[in-house]
């Protein structure tokens, strides 16, 4: 057997298509455990998320980035980012008081970064931030869904 995932979709069979980007086994288990590492970061330091915060912006963003580069558009890890999302909202709906006790704390980022580009935005529409710090605030939200 080989220890080599490939990663792609249906065109990656095409001659003329760039070939998918192999994913071996190592990188799998890194990729895991450096986002097991980011997801106890965040619930140990959980102010991080808050947007209210001075720094928000740029706590935000660094941890976007690492993630964003954990993640680097890999299906599996991706989709099981959405799966868990699915779960989050679901467990919302259902018992806010059990969805509080499970911690989604990548799920929390994104939402989190959501709020911030929403609250930069409406303050942008009003004229009370600056073009650079609605940008600096929507960058995080890109890098993740990107």
């Amino acid at each position: 057997t080989s220890d080599v995932l490939v990663l792609g979709d249906a065109s990656a069979n095409d001659a003329t298509a760039s070939p998918p980007n192999p994913v071996t086994a190592e990188v799998v288990t890194i990729c895991s455990v450096a986002r097991e590492i980011m997801a106890a970061a965040i619930t140990a330091y959980p102010r991080v998320l808050v947007i209210d915060e001075p720094d928000s912006c740029q706590n935000m963003d660094m941890l976007s980035d690492i993630v964003a580069s954990i993640y680097q558009n890999n299906d599996m890890l991706s989709e099981e980012f959405w799966s868990q999302w699915e779960e989050r909202l679901e467990r919302e709906l259902t018992n806010k008081q059990h969805a509080r006790t499970k911690s989604f704390p990548l799920q929390r980022l994104l939402d989190s970064s959501f709020n911030l580009a929403n609250a930069a935005l409406d303050a942008a529409m009003k004229n009370l931030v600056t073009r650079d710090f609605f940008l600096s605030a929507v960058v995080p939200l890109f890098r993740l869904l990107s």
